[in-house]
């Protein structure tokens, strides 16, 4: 079984080495803002540790709980983590999805990404406690109110934080409203500049030169092994 399953992008395609980090409470309408701030001309990959499980879960008509968890956890993460080894080696778009409430992670996961060349940016959505409450017990797949009541609590102790992190590159959205029109066009057309705009990080524009001198398409093996890459993915995935 090979290390990669190739996926045909080009060096030249719009997006490469760009990844927006989402930030959101559970029931914010994270899912909205994707659909809303891209226009179609770069499609990047959404990154979610739930995403598979959740697929695994309808295909096979089943409810969350511990037991099915305990079933289809570990399927889930070597999914997320194949699916995520082949985006990294071909520098492709990213929405990596999560609350950001753990700084210590998001801060890991973006490193990695900068460090092999990627430009990052957050949107963050903004969203009243009662209601992002309300909207994931509407939910198919319900989340624990006091879940969210922590995760609230500790992404507003983050906020300043990821403000001074990101800088320029850090947008807000209001999606209380489900629509957020008062910031839309000012989001969209951040979001699709920073999709269309050159890569700005050095490491991304050597190994973007690397590549055209070298015709191949692929971080792996021309620039990085497929172990350093296998490596930074699991990584990605340590607690």
């Amino acid at each position: 079984m090979k290390s990669f399953e190739f996926i045909e992008e080009s060096i030249q395609d719009k997006g490469i080495f760009k990844a927006v980090f989402l930030s959101g409470l559970p029931g914010s309408g994270k899912s909205t803002v994707i659909q809303k701030v891209t226009d179609g001309a770069v499609q990047p990959r959404i990154v979610n540790t739930d995403k598979s499980y959740e697929f695994l879960l309808k295909k096979n008509d089943v409810s969350a709980n511990a037991a099915t968890w305990e079933m289809f956890g570990p399927i889930s993460k070597t999914i997320n983590a194949t699916l995520l080894r082949n985006y990294i080696n071909s520098m492709l778009p990213m929405f990596v999805d999560g609350t950001s409430a753990d700084t210590g992670a998001l801060l890991r996961r973006s490193g990695i990404l900068e460090s092999i060349g990627y430009d990052t940016m957050m949107i963050w959505v903004n969203i009243d406690l009662d209601e992002a409450i309300r909207r994931a017990q509407a939910r198919e797949r319900k989340v624990d109110p006091n879940f969210i009541k922590r995760v609230h609590s500790q992404m507003e102790q983050n906020k300043a934080f990821y403000k001074q992190r990101f800088g320029a590159n850090f947008i807000e959205v209001d999606n209380n409203a489900d629509n957020f029109n008062a910031m839309e066009a000012q989001t969209y057309g951040t979001a699709n500049k920073f999709f269309t705009s050159a890569v700005n990080n050095p490491i991304g524009r050597k190994n973007i030169n690397k590549l055209e001198e070298s015709g191949e398409k692929y971080l792996s093996p021309s620039i990085y092994s497929s172990e350093y890459i296998n490596k930074i993915t699991a990584v990605w995935y340590q607690k």
